[in-house]
């Protein structure tokens, strides 16, 4: 539309509602008004074209890794309307990723550091679940006693055996870790 207006008076456009998942952008003709992106404000100090383009929305992606200390999740920060965002979990010393899921996406399972969301359509949380790796404990005793062990040991931590000398023997020594 074009129109006439005295120098000094203060114009006020409105766009049509954008589709979804779009936005619009006002043309530096013209200011934003900031409590609602349809409306345009234009001082008629020369002479102005403002013009209502709709681009893509972009939203904010949150990437959460769990526990804490686990390891880390890289995503992008955000993603436009529609499309899907590529995440990438990096489990800590000790740790193994055992899930990865958010933003409509399938979860992944034990061991698969890598992830990608659905189609994107608004603010999302991606969460990465880290545990600790546990360790299998192989124990075994020579003729003449016995030993008992914890099946595992997860990463960082100790475990007891105990060891029992049949009747007539004795402990002698222990090996391994």
């Amino acid at each position: 539309c074009s129109a006439i207006h005295a120098a000094g008076d203060v114009v006020t456009l409105t766009a049509n509602a954008a589709p979804v998942g779009q936005q619009v952008v006002w043309s530096d003709g013209c200011v934003q008004d900031s409590g609602n992106s349809l409306r345009a404000i234009a001082t008629m100090d020369a002479a102005r074209l403002c013009t209502a383009v709709l681009a893509a929305s972009t939203y904010a992606i949150t990437a959460v890794p769990a526990p804490m200390g686990g390891g880390t999740l890289d995503c992008p920060a955000t993603a436009q309307h529609g499309t899907t965002a590529s995440c990438t979990a990096h489990p800590a010393t000790g740790y193994a990723t055992q899930s990865i899921g958010g933003c409509d996406g399938t979860a992944t399972g034990v061991g698969l550091d890598s992830y990608t969301t659905a189609a994107i359509t608004g603010a999302c949380t991606v969460t990465a679940q880290f545990a600790l790796i546990d360790y299998a404990i192989t124990a075994s005793a020579s003729p003449g006693g016995a030993i008992a062990c914890p099946a595992t040991v997860p990463h960082g931590g100790s475990a007891t055996c105990t060891a029992t000398p049949a009747p007539g023997f004795r402990l002698d020594h222990f090996t391994g870790c």
